[in-house]
């Protein structure tokens, strides 16, 4: 005969994930002092007391840390990119008024270059559209881990924080 559970079991069903359609609802531990965790509704949950959810974090310790890390570099690349998208996007602007003063005084030489010029627009176009894919990529596979990981962040990074006071209402 199985033991039986007597209390509350909390289901956190807040999360929700820009890159997949994986339910991301979760059982949720606290005790007033101690962080707030939340572990995916789909992993074998074997208790519902708060130090279950303090061992399972304990033995995901090197995961998170690693998740951590790829997460700040993933940004800091997202932080290249756009600054490389801002920079083209100003090349655009100059490209445009180029075209305009050649349409006011066209000569061969302003023509060649300005083929040239929208030659290289076009491949640096190109390399943003595959450098944008790329992260997208990375973004899918970050949440695959995080969802794999079982435990809810906040959209920062991190625990969810240090639970204060518990109220419930009915």
């Amino acid at each position: 005969m199985g033991q039986a559970h007597r209390g509350l079991v909390f289901i956190d069903c807040t999360g929700v994930s820009g890159y997949s359609n994986k339910s991301w609802d979760r059982v949720a531990f606290f005790m007033i002092g101690e962080q707030y965790g939340c572990i995916n509704i789909d992993q074998p949950i074997l208790s519902f007391e708060y130090n279950y959810y303090e061992v399972k974090y304990a033995e995901l310790q090197s995961r998170i840390k690693q998740y951590e890390v790829n997460i700040a570099a993933h940004n800091a690349q997202v932080g290249s990119y756009n600054a490389a998208v801002q920079n083209f996007n100003a090349e655009i602007s100059q490209y445009q008024k180029a075209v305009e003063a050649y349409n006011l005084n066209p000569t061969h030489s302003e023509y060649l270059r300005l083929i040239a010029w929208y030659a290289s627009l076009k491949s640096q176009e190109s390399s943003l559209t595959a450098w944008s894919n790329s992260l997208n990529s990375q973004a899918a596979t970050l949440n695959q881990e995080l969802y794999e990981l079982g435990l809810q962040y906040n959209s920062y990074g991190g625990v969810l924080g240090i639970v204060k006071t518990v109220e419930m209402y009915w």
